[in-house]
């Protein structure tokens, strides 16, 4: 009796340890289900990567006047806010600047107007990437929302010279500009078949309303040299030369008054800017930052209209 017992007894534990063992396995998958579920959402993913700047701008310019002489002023302070966000892998980049401004002499502040830009790492290997993106200005009183898009394909390559690493790139971009808001340009009249002409004896234009979009083709070349010694430091020079596509319009005109507005080709123009930008990271937070932008009418010119910015970036969040 006392076996019979015994093995009733041996057998109601096995059963009680095979109940504790069921159990745990089913609160251990439990516990694997919720940590599989806590996984962020990708939805949710801009909202938990927001991140937010501020920048403490001065803004200095150099320009000529037609005398030759040159002047040198200090021209405003700046303080530019920007919220943005981050998303597939902070591939994608989303950011707006909401920058007010202090003019020198003066004891106004001014709200200037709001840019915003989205930018994505379509392509981002060791030497090469392509970023396509799209930047601009957000409506503001009567100003209208306006884009630019872009492409970049760059080419890079970098050499340790054993007093610091030294970077070259290059890149080509076709640009697109486009928006909400017709913009005006002016167009030669022609009255029954001849040229219009003012009293000066210039050609007499009109103010007309551009039927397509400007494109632009920038061409990029860069170098940058960050020194083993001071790694915190870092030196910067790129020049952007771009080429613009604007269409050309001419209004022709009768003697009934009645007119009709024809594209005649395009208007081809040079621009160039050059920017030399020294930067220190005081630390993960803030970066002290000089940039001289150096901008011409055409690849070369002999007035070029120097701006020196000063600024202090705080990363707040």
């Amino acid at each position: 009796m006392w076996v019979t017992i015994k093995n009733e007894m041996e057998f109601m534990m096995k059963k009680v340890l095979l109940a504790s063992f069921g159990i745990l396995a089913a609160a251990s998958s439990a516990m694997g289900e919720q940590v599989t579920a806590s996984k962020r959402s990708p939805i949710m993913t801009p909202i938990e990567n927001v991140y937010g700047t501020i920048e403490v701008r001065q803004t200095s310019k150099s320009e000529k006047a037609a005398d030759g002489t040159r002047s040198n002023r200090v021209s405003s302070y700046r303080l530019v806010p920007r919220l943005g966000t981050k998303a597939f892998n902070d591939r994608l980049n989303l950011y707006a600047n909401f920058p007010v401004e202090n003019v020198v002499k003066t004891s106004n502040v001014v709200k200037v107007r709001s840019d915003y830009a989205a930018i994505f790492a379509a392509v981002a290997a060791d030497n090469y990437s392509i970023t396509p993106y799209v930047n601009g200005l957000l409506p503001n009183n009567d100003d209208r929302f306006d884009a630019m898009l872009a492409v970049t394909f760059d080419l890079a390559a970098s050499v340790e010279t054993g007093i610091g690493a030294l970077g070259f790139h290059g890149a080509i971009e076709p640009e697109m500009a486009t928006g909400t808001q017709s913009k005006a340009v002016d167009a030669q009249r022609m009255s029954n078949g001849q040229l219009s002409l003012a009293e000066d004896g210039s050609a007499n234009t009109k103010k007309v309303s551009a039927q397509e979009p400007t494109p632009t083709m920038e061409y990029v070349a860069g170098v940058s040299f960050t020194p083993s010694s001071a790694p915190k430091f870092s030196l910067t020079a790129d020049v952007y030369v771009d080429r613009e596509y604007a269409a050309a319009y001419v209004v022709r005109e009768d003697d009934t008054g009645a007119s009709r507005q024809e594209k005649t080709g395009y208007n081809i123009t040079n621009k160039s800017l050059t920017d030399i930008a020294l930067a220190y990271k005081a630390d993960k937070l803030t970066t002290i930052q000089s940039l001289s932008r150096i901008r011409q009418d055409g690849v070369i010119a002999t007035a070029p209209r120097i701006e020196q910015r000063l600024s202090l970036i705080h990363k707040m969040f």
